[in-house]
């Protein structure tokens, strides 16, 4: 199970993946690269920092690199289109790119023109659309695009650029995070304390300890039932296994903690939620509970892009 978006990831783009999602909910995480999000259908709230936005069809987010941001869908999840690439990838024509950050919460519709808008917009839908479609030229035709993107971004946004001691020392915070939640991630179906990954880490439990309250505002050990039940969730919806087998590799000690996350979160046991899944009713939210993010295949993606070539209005500022 992977700590972030699941990507496609092309080798000639080492500091691009573009991807379409059907997200439910993401807990809090992290990643080294800029992320521009287009809404294609329903509505998000995102929390990034200390605030929380809610977005529509039709609205584009944006998150720093290196920021920790959470997304929680309404209904039968939310289309994301997603575009994240690495500033590395001006550091040849803008030097220091990587310490560069835009100044606008989401979503960008009330900080950028229409104009710029609507570059943004219609650039992320052709870059997904080239990446997928792989046309003659598309390899720069996307370094194109991704210029469109970022060249819109950077006219009608504030940008601030970080002292390279700062840009460091979040650098070194992030790297940090990210190589702990990808431990938990390798290591949550088993029994797995704090004490081990900070000496994996060579920090002190208390160190880490704050570091996770402070940067997730989850402590540890939520962080890792999280993890545990987001396991388990999936487990239930696309296998025959039992709930006591689902709960053991999940990593719970007893089959209890995860009767009493299902009534919190969902209302039900897990056998009252499967039991959902099967008859009419259930095959009619299945699409909705099946996973927290659900990931388009490359078919599929193309399909939704190639539809969106076809019928998204020139004007997207006016959606």
């Amino acid at each position: 199970m992977s700590s972030e978006f699941e990507v496609v990831s092309h080798e000639q783009f080492s500091y691009l993946n573009v991807f379409l999602v059907r997200l439910f909910s993401r807990t809090p995480h992290i990643h080294r690269d800029l992320e521009i999000g287009v809404i294609l259908e329903g509505s998000v709230s995102v929390k990034l920092g200390t605030g929380s936005w809610k977005l529509g069809e039709g609205d584009i987010y944006l998150i720093n690199s290196l920021e920790v941001h959470e997304f929680a869908a309404e209904g039968d999840g939310t289309l994301v289109l997603a575009v994240q690439v690495s500033l590395n990838l001006l550091e040849p024509f803008l030097p220091n790119a990587a310490m560069m950050r835009f100044l606008a919460d989401p979503p960008l519709r009330a900080a950028l023109k229409p104009p710029e808008y609507d570059t943004i917009f219609q650039s992320s839908l052709e870059l997904a659309y080239q990446y997928y479609q792989k046309p003659d030229n598309y390899e720069l035709n996307c370094f194109r695009l991704i210029v469109s993107i970022l060249g819109g971004l950077r006219a009608g946004l504030p940008t601030q650029s970080m002292r390279e001691q700062d840009y460091a020392a979040i650098k070194r915070r992030a790297d940090r995070l990210v190589a702990v939640t990808d431990y938990i991630d390798r290591n949550f179906q088993r029994k797995l304390l704090l004490d081990e990954i900070a000496q994996q880490q060579h920090l002190t439990m208390t160190y880490l300890s704050h570091l996770f309250k402070e940067a997730f505002g989850l402590s540890f050990q939520e962080y890792l039932k999280e993890k545990r039940f987001e396991y388990a969730y999936q487990q239930l919806s696309r296998t025959g296994k039992t709930v006591l087998d689902v709960s053991l590799e999940s990593g719970f000690s007893d089959v209890r903690y995860l009767n009493r996350l299902f009534r919190e979160k969902l209302g039900c046991s897990p056998q009252e939620y499967r039991a959902r899944l099967s008859g009419t009713a259930g095959l009619q939210r299945k699409a909705s509970l099946e996973s927290l993010q659900h990931f388009l295949t490359e078919d599929d993606t193309l399909a939704v892009l190639t539809e969106l070539q076809n019928h998204v209005p020139g004007n997207a500022s006016s959606r």
